[in-house]
């Protein structure tokens, strides 16, 4: 599963900005980051940039 969420974090940071899917894929890692984010070896830096997204 790590390695499918990692997946979609380096697709997001390679993406161009004017890509259609930012916004959709920016919100699932966002929800998929959730369930990781209480871990005690969790890194902030993991958390996906939301520079990329646009806000609804």
């Amino acid at each position: 599963m790590l390695d499918l969420i990692d997946r979609l974090a380096r697709d997001f940071k390679t993406m161009d900005a004017t890509d259609l899917r930012i916004p959709g894929l920016a919100y699932t890692l966002r929800v998929l980051v959730q369930s990781y984010a209480e871990h005690p070896g969790y890194r902030e830096e993991w958390r996906p940039e939301v520079s990329k997204q646009t806000e609804p």
